[in-house]
């Protein structure tokens, strides 16, 4: 039933400073975005390097390239963030979350 509960009536809440706390870790950082969002990454490997920013899929975040990164790391800067309403990001103040906002985001 808790399923079913949790489907109709939404998720019980979260413990925000539990999961910062977890996942939130060097190297993580969170920055205020010019358009005012705050957003949640992680930017690894050699600052000189070529770098490469990856997007996670929906209902993801940025754990998951955590294997690959290792492997990428030894070449490249490896740039990847939580997209708004995904991992530590958390919700958009202006609850937009269309292509156009994410594009946004990234410039």
């Amino acid at each position: 039933m808790g399923s079913i509960r949790s489907l109709i009536l939404g998720a019980k809440s979260v413990d925000v400073d539990g999961l910062r706390e977890r996942y939130g870790a060097p190297p993580s950082q969170y920055i205020t975005l010019s358009n005012g969002e705050n957003i949640h990454l992680r930017d690894e490997g050699d600052s000189e390097a070529p770098p490469i920013v990856l997007l996670h899929g929906h209902s993801e975040d940025l754990h998951t390239w955590d294997q690959l990164v290792k492997h990428l790391v030894e070449d490249f800067r490896v740039i990847r963030f939580d997209l708004r309403r995904h991992g530590l990001t958390g919700p958009a103040s202006d609850n937009q979350y269309g292509i156009e906002s994410y594009v946004s985001d990234l410039s």
